[in-house]
């Protein structure tokens, strides 16, 4: 209805998919499928999970307000055309991606999630699972307020028709959250994806196990200038299971890991683990870093086991 009301009012502002385009929904009807292929290649139907979606279902009012909202800014460039067409070259690993972009080769990070680095557990299934959302794909780029991190490399959404490839490494269980403000956007998507992979158990949210420790204080504000005061920055643990810690590590939310010594301890026994350098002992810990691990305004902690899934969560 919303293709047709713009063919009559604004003809010429949506552009014709090329052959190529299938659309999510194919050729679903003789009457139907043009309009909705056409819809879904001028982005108004972006924000939608189309692939969860029947397009034969009732559309709630929230998925309407959605469309419109869609419609307001094709109407405000003045054309449907997409802006920020990219083709993607090479998928480098779960969250970046090179593609050839306003005819440059570039770099592009996905905003607001992160994956295992290479040689972590579930890191090649992080990029093999981004690998066949967007490999040799023409995406879509969405910048939100900052569009280039301090590596020079573009910060966007990624979409693939109606599907963005960063929701979907989240919902995978393959990718944790990873919210660098100003770019916020889709927060709260993103939050919704992580919960519906925690709750279905993928990926690294796949495991049952208990976690041997529990965090109780964090200390992540060291006196004075943290870099320079890096053992007072530290995590205070209990163990609630005895034994040894190998093979467990702790992550932040930007992918720093500290692997933990063959260190054996009692359920019941309290450590400290500090940022910088030092000598282990039963009660002290050290991470080893050279710079500061905990941002002072909010991070989360995670636990993994050997298996690379996340056995506790700790946000501050």
């Amino acid at each position: 209805m919303v293709v047709r009301a713009v063919e009559s009012e604004f003809p010429g502002l949506l552009q014709d998919p090329p052959s190529s385009f299938s659309g999510t929904w194919g050729s679903f009807s003789p009457t139907h499928a043009a309009n909705a292929k056409k819809a879904e290649y001028n982005g108004l139907l972006a924000g939608l999970s189309l692939s969860q979606l029947g397009p034969w279902g009732d559309m709630p009012r929230g998925e309407v307000a959605q469309v419109l909202y869609n419609l307001l800014g094709v109407m405000e460039e003045g054309t449907a055309a997409p802006q920020n067409e990219a083709q993607v070259t090479r998928v480098i690993d779960g969250d970046t991606i090179a593609v050839t972009y306003q005819g440059t080769t570039e770099s592009v990070r996905l905003i607001g999630i992160d994956t295992p680095e290479t040689g972590e557990n579930f890191a090649s299934e992080a990029t093999a699972a981004l690998r066949g959302l967007v490999d040799g794909q023409t995406v879509d780029l969405e910048f939100d307020v900052d569009r280039r991190d301090q590596y020079d490399r573009l910060l966007a959404y990624v979409w693939v028709g109606s599907t963005m490839a960063n929701e979907e490494m989240v919902r995978k269980g393959l990718a944790t959250l990873y919210t660098v403000p100003p770019n916020v956007k889709y927060g709260s998507r993103l939050q919704s994806a992580l919960a519906d992979a925690k709750g279905n158990n993928r990926g690294m949210w796949g495991s049952s196990s208990q976690s041997p420790l529990e965090v109780t204080s964090i200390h992540a504000n060291a006196a004075g200038n943290d870099h320079n005061n890096l053992n007072d920055e530290y995590i205070d643990f209990l163990v609630t299971v005895s034994g040894t810690l190998a093979g467990y590590t702790v992550e932040d939310e930007t992918g720093h890991r500290y692997d933990f010594p063959d260190r054996v301890f009692n359920s019941g026994d309290t450590f400290r683990l500090h940022t910088g350098f030092g000598t282990d002992s039963q009660n002290h810990l050290y991470w080893g870093s050279g710079s500061a691990i905990w941002n002072n305004s909010g991070d989360t902690i995670y636990v993994l086991d050997s298996g690379g899934h996340v056995v506790l969560e700790e946000s501050y």
